[in-house]
């Protein structure tokens, strides 16, 4: 799935996150985002026009 694809569709689920620094990604958002195990995911920030 590339930038485009993302920025068009919206899917959201809360999750939490360990005093460690450690959260559960969804099993759904692995799946669909190819996130394989153990591995590494890069996180980016990026600002929206609103």
């Amino acid at each position: 799935m590339d930038e485009t694809e993302l920025s068009q569709h919206s899917e959201k689920e809360v999750v939490s996150v360990t005093k460690h620094g450690q959260a559960t990604i969804p099993k759904r958002f692995r799946d669909k985002l190819g996130i394989d195990a153990p591995g590494k995911v890069l996180f980016r920030e990026t600002k929206r026009a609103r």
